[in-house]
């Protein structure tokens, strides 16, 4: 029901005595204030102000690319994100709405052309090879990331700063020799360590937090799933999801897991018992533990709801330390750090 619809009721309600005038004045001010017309056509306009200038850096890099130079290039590209930086600043600083939508996305768009003006930089003027010039843009869009984020709170904010560290991470771990898929290894850990962090709320929205850490981790240990040190990180990445999402009575993490399990559990089995009975057996444990596992999140979750309820009425709720959750996540990345080193000898 919209919000005017609302106010109209609570003026029946008190024109009729059901309720009184004081509180008709604070339903009406708990009401979510109506996006007008006007910040729904300026959040149009602007994404198609941005898809604008999208298409036109595809026209200029795929048939004037080569004729404008170095230096042509930098300015169109830097011009690009200084533009969309200067137009999300200038859009009101609501989080939620259109206008925080409209912000969230220009925001999001600087990020990306800072990160290709950074890598042409790199590249055509600094004189790096492929690898170091990723790092460096990387790098970049990592702090133009956050600082977006720190003056913004939108989701895709977050999104958009977990995905630029990924981005370095694997960047950074790509410089050292080492097989191919070792820059798994740094996102795996980068993901990982976010998760803990969102746990302790140190990252937040914690949920939203702990969800993109699941994903980053399930993802490289799929990609890292074989025989080896590697199958056993994939198999303990669903291992310690499903367990975490459990106790977090987190249905989302646990739908995470469960994709990752579809493709490790199949990939870790063949390698270590190919053509015997004892990886389907495996596979059907796992089956089991994950429908048991759904089964606990949501009593678990029915549970919570009776937690909030008593809470409401004189409880209290516990909260993660953050302490414990950054010490976890730092223990994390040094023993990874220590891992990537050791597979690059």
């Amino acid at each position: 029901m919209r919000s005017a619809d609302l106010t109209r009721e609570i003026d029946r309600w008190a024109d009729s005595g059901v309720i009184t005038t004081e509180q008709a004045n604070r339903m009406r001010a708990d009401l979510p204030p109506e996006a007008s017309h006007r910040s729904l056509i300026a959040e149009g306009l602007g994404y198609v102000g941005g898809s604008l200038v999208a298409i036109a850096l595809i026209v200029i890099s795929s048939q004037y690319w080569t004729e404008i130079g170095t230096a042509g290039r930098l300015i169109v590209v830097g011009l690009s994100a200084l533009v969309l930086a200067s137009a999300g600043r200038l859009t009101p600083p609501r989080a939620d709405g259109p206008a925080g939508r409209l912000r969230a996305v220009l925001w999001a768009g600087a990020t990306a052309t800072t990160f290709a003006w950074l890598l042409l930089a790199g590249r055509d003027l600094l004189g790096l090879n492929a690898e170091e010039a990723m790092a460096v843009a990387a790098a970049g869009a990592v702090i133009c990331a956050s600082a977006f984020w720190a003056a913004h709170r939108h989701p895709l904010q977050h999104v958009v700063a977990w995905l630029s560290l990924l981005v370095m991470a694997a960047a950074l771990v790509d410089l050292l020799p080492g097989p191919d898929l070792l820059p798994w290894a740094g996102i795996w850990a980068t993901g990982l360590a976010w998760g803990l962090l969102s746990w302790g709320e140190v990252i937040r929205p914690a949920h939203l937090g702990r969800v993109l850490g699941a994903l980053a981790a399930v993802a490289a240990a799929a990609t890292l799933a074989q025989a080896g040190w590697e199958a056993l990180l994939a198999a303990g990445t669903v291992f310690a999801l499903v367990v975490a999402a459990v106790a977090l009575r987190d249905l989302v993490v646990l739908v995470v897991a469960a994709a990752g399990a579809l493709v490790i559990v199949p990939a870790v089995t063949s390698a270590y018992f190919p053509g015997s009975v004892t990886a389907a057996l495996a596979t059907l444990t796992v089956g089991v533990v994950l429908v048991g596992a759904a089964v606990a999140v949501a009593r678990g979750r029915l549970g919570q709801a009776n937690g909030r309820l008593g809470r409401a009425n004189g409880g209290t709720t516990p909260t993660p330390a953050a302490a414990t959750a950054v010490a976890a996540a730092a223990v994390v990345l040094l023993l990874s750090a220590a891992g990537i080193l050791l597979a690059t000898v």
